[in-house]
């Protein structure tokens, strides 16, 4: 087992943190993506390339955005399980030390991981 310390658990909360700039930057990508395909399919014109391929370009902006969909649920579940894994180091090593009192979140993170 490994022994808790303050090393320890900083590098976890990094790896939370880094996890939530990856969600953020993957959700401003996604945003501007679709975004910026909207605004193209909106403001085509008539003898464009967007108009003369009919369906398919609202296809194409269904399956973005499905992508996008997915990439957040998987991004979220990750954050949520590091998120967990927080809560369960502060109460598994944290029990009977000076920092019992400190906790990164103050209960447990809603959603689905209790």
């Amino acid at each position: 087992m490994i022994e808790p310390s303050n090393d320890l658990f900083t590098t976890i909360v990094d790896v939370r943190n880094t996890e939530l700039s990856a969600l953020w930057t993957r959700f401003n990508i996604h945003l501007l993506m679709n975004g910026g395909y909207l605004l193209a399919i909106l403001g085509a014109s008539d003898g464009s390339m967007l108009s003369a391929s009919g369906k398919f370009a609202y296809l194409f902006g269904l399956v973005l955005t499905v992508v996008w969909l997915l990439a957040e649920r998987a991004g979220r579940y990750t954050l949520h399980y590091r998120d967990k894994k927080i809560c369960d180091f502060e109460e598994l090593y944290w029990k009977n030390t000076p920092l019992a009192d400190f906790k990164f979140f103050r209960d447990t993170p809603a959603g689905f991981l209790n």
